[in-house]
Formats: C-alpha cells, structure tokens, sequence
C-alpha cells in the first residue's frame, strides 16, 4: 500500500498547519505561523508556490528528486507527489511563503489557457527557480497583495483580479524558468515523469482526435514496462489507480477546453480521445455533477460577472 497522504482541498491543506483560510480555492498562507510537523510523503488536489526562506537537501519529487535552495522558488502542481526522500521521525518546522490555488478558480481566464506552456509546473522541472532580488520583490509584493484582497473579499474575491496577480508571478516564474533551462532535465526518466509526460504530449499533440482514450497498456509500454507491473507500481508510489489519475488529467483538460472558447462538444470530445459526444457528457457528469454545457454556461456568466465588477469590458 501506498504511504501517500493526500491533501485533496485547500482547506484541509489550512486545517493541517493551523492556518486561516479566506477562500476555498485560493489561499496564501506565511507558514512562520504554523506548528511544526512529521514530514511525510504528499500529493495535493491544487497548484502550489512556495518562495523558500532557506536552503535543504534534496526531497522527493515524484519517483526522482528535487533540490531547491535559499531564496528560491518551488512549484507543485495537482497531484504531484513531493515529500522526504527517507523517513522522517523528527518534526520539521516551515518556513517562507506558500500560494496555492485550486485549477477550478481559474478556468476561462489566462491562467488556465497557458496552464500547459507553464513548463515549470512538470516533473521535468526538478529544481527550484532562482529568482533574482528584483523578481523576488514583484512576487512578495503580489503575494501580499492577493492575501489583502482575500482577507477583505473573502470568498466574494474577484476571479478575474486574483487572475491578473497570479498571471503577474507565474509570468515571472517561466521568465526563470526559460533563464535556467539547462539546469532542467531534457527527457523524463522516473515511472511518474513518463507517465505525467505521456498524458501532456497525449493530448497536446491531438494524439487522442486520432487514436481515441488515453490506454494504460500505451502508457506502460512507453514506460518500458509490463501493464500488469507499471499498475502496481504506479499505486504504491501514489495512492491512485492509472485510470483515476487519467481521469483527472482528462477532467482538468475538458474544463480548460470548454471555457476557453465556444468549440461544439463534438469537437471538444473528439480532441479528448472519445468516440460520440453522449460518452464525453456521461463522463463528464460523472466527475463534476454537471453536463458540459451546464458547466460552461455556468462558468461563462460567473466570469462575465466578474469582469463587470472589474470594470473590464465583456
């Protein structure tokens, strides 16, 4: 079995640490504030940033490591794992400042439609960014920023003005990201990097439009392994069957698809590997509690609400 613990919601992420929380999908937490704890393994439901106040050894990151150091960036995204790379039986006190943010905040806005180009966000990311003083200063001071808006806004917080902010420090995350690329591993190596590489290069390249859902069996052989072998493995390591994690990855697509344009279903479910559109809604029904078409519309009025309150024109 796997020794995973999964932190699926911002809020149990705030009830772990003893921190407030504003907002269900969006937070920043200082986390001088917070007690100190027994490291273990982690995979969260959300993206996280956390500008490090100290340096450490290299931890876990997936099925290979990362090292970071004093003053520099580490990013997370959902359902990455991270964590010691031996175990831990002393309790470890954070430190610096932390942003997480749910992918559901953002859809329809900039931030989910250059999701994927923000390579930082992969496991062929396995250092920390090293911003230099004068980014380091725009991302505190952004940070600041979005946490006075959501302790006065609560969850009334504007979507489209915590957008623009976040769009703000992820700009300067790639603009690192880009300076130190030769620091970055070129190919993924470990079970979890294939895998997250497979379902970006998956969908990205318009492979499923062309050969349907993404299979395990594809998906194991890529990895060099057995199906039956990469499955077991693929669980202890995370916690997630296969097949729940391509679901996730294909749910998480489907949104950026649906509110990133006005594509018919058919194309929509067509480019996510599905053979009739009826397969895309019944699946999507599953995971959200929504049609499609229910979701976007739903999604569409919220953000032209939004923009109205900004002040932006629609």
């Amino acid at each position: 079995m796997s020794d995973v613990v999964m932190v699926k919601s911002i809020e149990d992420y705030a009830n772990l640490w003893g921190l407030p929380v504003y907002h269900p999908l969006i937070a920043v937490f200082d986390m001088s504030n917070s007690p100190s704890r027994v490291l273990h393994k982690h995979m969260y439901g959300f993206n996280m940033i956390v500008l490090r106040n100290t340096s450490g050894p290299p931890f876990l990151y997936g099925d290979e490591t990362y090292s970071y150091r004093n003053g520099s960036i580490v990013v997370l995204s959902p359902y990455q794992l991270a964590g010691p790379l031996r175990g831990y039986t002393e309790e470890y006190k954070p430190s610096g400042r932390v942003l997480v943010w749910s992918n559901d905040m953002f859809h329809g806005t900039r931030v989910s439609q250059m999701y994927f180009d923000y390579l930082f966000f992969s496991y062929r990311s396995n250092t920390s960014l090293d911003v230099n003083d004068e980014e380091r200063s725009i991302i505190v001071e952004s940070m600041n920023r979005l946490d006075a808006i959501l302790k006065d806004q609560g969850q009334n917080v504007n979507i489209i003005e915590s957008a623009q902010i976040l769009s703000d420090i992820l700009d300067i995350c790639m603009k690192t990201f880009k300076r130190q690329i030769d620091l970055f591993c070129v190919e993924p190596r470990g079970l979890l990097s294939m895998t997250e590489y497979y379902l970006m290069t998956y969908f990205k390249k318009g492979k499923a439009a062309k050969h349907g859902l993404p299979r395990v069996g594809d998906m194991a052989h890529a990895c060099g392994l057995d199906e039956s072998y990469y499955g077991i493995r693929f669980r202890q390591l995370t916690g997630l069957h296969v097949k729940e994690f391509i679901q996730l990855w294909m749910v998480d697509t489907a949104k950026i698809r649906l509110t990133s344009g006005w594509a018919s279903l058919d194309t929509i479910a067509k480019a996510l590997g599905f053979g009739y559109p009826n397969h895309f809604s019944t699946f999507f029904k599953s995971m959200t509690g929504m049609t499609p078409t229910e979701y976007r519309m739903n999604r569409f009025r919220q953000l032209r609400l939004h923009r109205t309150e900004a002040g932006l024109d629609l």
